[in-house]
């Protein structure tokens, strides 16, 4: 069985009608992307990828985001 794409899809649709309506300008720079999978076989994993092959700019996006969600 395929694994189903549209919430990545969905995702990245919301997020480029947000970007859109708050930035009149501007030049998207590291993407980071983690997944949660639920495997019949496998079980429940987390996955990620990222556009930028430095280390450290990876690590700095996910703490950025570490940082926002705890503080709400």
């Amino acid at each position: 069985m395929a694994i189903d794409q549209a919430p990545i899809g969905q995702l990245t649709a919301r997020l480029m009608d947000r970007l859109e309506a708050e930035y009149d300008e501007g030049e998207i720079g590291a993407v980071a992307l983690v997944v949660e999978i639920t495997s019949p076989d496998k079980g429940n994993q987390v996955t990620a990828d990222f556009s930028d092959p430095r280390g450290y700019v990876n690590v700095g996006l996910l703490e950025v985001i570490r940082t926002g969600l705890l503080s709400d």
